[in-house]
């Protein structure tokens, strides 16, 4: 028998004591090289001290055209909070969307990803008052049909997405714009989601004016059970589960006659005639709203305007492999039938597994930019190209993190702050699909070295219009108190050399 044979059987046998579970041919430790200290450290300084304290504050942004220095902050437990910078950092509850909630605290990891989980400005929010929101809403009590649906008749959704418009009367003035109650909302789109998690939920407007759309697979694991087609969701454009949507909420041509379908979405068939989108939109195996497909759990995504061409970053967070992409049109981003560069077997009625790594294989699926495994983390949070004018060490570098939650106990926190080491901007990408994924460089992560997030999950980002930058945390992981009944959120503004 051979030296190399014998390593190998020896290496399998080890495997296979270590981790009784494992299959032949499993990888164990995908990615056994460690994420180093980077040297640059970074100060997050609290924003939010001393006024109410958010329950889970996910995700934020500005409003385009308003002159206020301020922040818009989703709490996932249901407000939107407002915070002026310019009138000694005031937060107020600017729109509350607790009633259209359902949350159950003694079952909060069924709950970790439902909620308030995005939210969008018009462009012209300062002239038209339009905003967009991304919620979790029950399906029972709901008389409705949803616009997509992938559970065969009489089986009930565990709940649904559900993108909604609303109007402030006085846009400019953040003292007056208070929550908009007595404007009723526009539903745009209800979307079933056969189990809790795996939701996707945020929303952003590109450059292009259009309404971008993150949804997860549909929940559980291997994106196999009630509600996932065969061979997954994610690898299927035929649904719209596991990807990123694009639409035009100012255009009525879709079939449920509430948002547009762009004509220069990738799957559109060109001069097809209106209305299009929906259910019946899909019949032909690509649906017209889906901008990119192949994502588990797209739950944070930012576009970097700045760069030469705007690109468009998503955090994927995946069973194994969390995983940073770039963005294309088109693009087929792997899931179910790859995990980050590696190759994912569902393993029928098994625990799905990793069996090799497999960069740029097959052709027409794009690797990510990054990616880490779970010696590392288990919940990928994406971030933003940090541009802010007071820095020069991370300039043009994207942020984000780690959630930073044990598996299995939600009650233990410790977020990590990451860092790519380069800059993406590589110029416009005018080549198309698969040779994108040539010219896209492999970043290397780093950790941003801080001394704020102990005891605290990261649970998303922010940008404010100056471009400085926000950590968004909690010391529950859930949209929930803790043990005291106390809220935990904190704001956290980014301070980089």
């Amino acid at each position: 028998m051979s030296g190399l044979l014998r390593l190998s059987m020896y290496v399998v046998a080890l495997a296979l004591a270590v981790f009784p579970g494992a299959v032949f041919g499993q990888l164990i430790d995908p990615l056994p090289d460690p994420i180093f200290m980077g040297n640059v450290s970074v100060t997050l300084t609290p924003v939010n001290t001393g006024l109410t304290t958010p329950m889970a504050p996910n995700g934020g942004t500005f409003a385009p055209g308003l002159t206020q220095n301020h922040l818009f902050v989703i709490d996932q437990s249901g407000p939107l909070w407002v915070l002026d910078f310019d009138i000694g950092t005031t937060n107020d509850k600017f729109l509350d969307l607790s009633g259209l909630l359902e949350f159950d605290a003694l079952d909060p990891a069924s709950f970790k990803e439902r909620g308030f989980l995005g939210v969008a400005f018009h462009p012209d929010y300062a002239t038209n008052g339009l905003l967009y929101t991304s919620t979790s809403e029950p399906v029972l009590g709901t008389a409705e049909a949803a616009d997509f649906t992938t559970l065969p008749a009489g089986v009930l959704a565990n709940h649904r997405s559900v993108i909604s418009e609303w109007q402030v009367a006085n846009p400019t003035d953040l003292a007056a714009a208070r929550t908009p109650d007595n404007t009723p909302r526009r539903i745009l789109l209800r979307i079933d989601q056969p189990q809790s998690n795996h939701n996707g939920g945020a929303i952003g407007f590109g450059p292009d004016g259009m309404l971008y759309i993150a949804l997860g697979d549909g929940g559980q694991t291997d994106d196999q059970g009630d509600g996932h087609v065969d061979g997954g969701n994610g690898r299927n454009p035929g649904n719209v589960l596991g990807s990123m949507l694009r639409i035009d909420p100012r255009s009525r041509n879709a079939a449920n006659g509430q948002y547009g379908i762009p004509a220069d979405n990738p799957f559109v068939s060109p001069g097809a005639p209106a209305p299009l989108g929906g259910q019946n939109g899909c019949v032909d195996g690509k649906c017209d709203e889906i901008y990119a497909y192949g994502f588990q759990n797209p739950s944070r995504f930012s576009f970097d305007a700045s760069a030469s061409s705007p690109l468009l970053y998503v955090s994927d967070a995946g069973q194994f492999i969390q995983e940073i992409d770039i963005v294309v049109g088109d693009g087929h981003y792997g899931w179910n039938q790859k995990e980050g560069a590696f190759t994912f077997n569902a393993n029928g009625d098994g625990e799905g597994f990793l069996s090799e790594n497999a960069p740029n294989n097959p052709v027409g699926i794009i690797d990510p930019v990054a990616q880490y495994d779970r010696d590392e983390g288990i919940d990928v949070v994406g971030g933003f190209v940090y541009r802010s004018q007071s820095s020069t060490l991370l300039s043009a570098r994207y942020i984000f993190g780690d959630a930073g939650y044990t598996a299995g106990n939600l009650s233990q926190c410790a977020g990590r702050l990451f860092v790519l080491q380069e800059d993406l901007d590589f110029g416009p990408l005018t080549d198309g699909l698969v040779r994108a994924n040539d010219r896209l460089i492999r970043s290397s992560i780093a950790e941003l070295g801080q001394g704020q997030l102990n005891d605290l999950c990261i649970l998303g980002f922010a940008q404010d219009a100056a471009d400085e930058g926000y950590v968004l945390a909690n010391q529950t992981g859930t949209p929930f108190p803790d043990a005291v009944g106390n809220p935990t959120g904190v704001i956290m503004k980014i301070n980089a050399p």
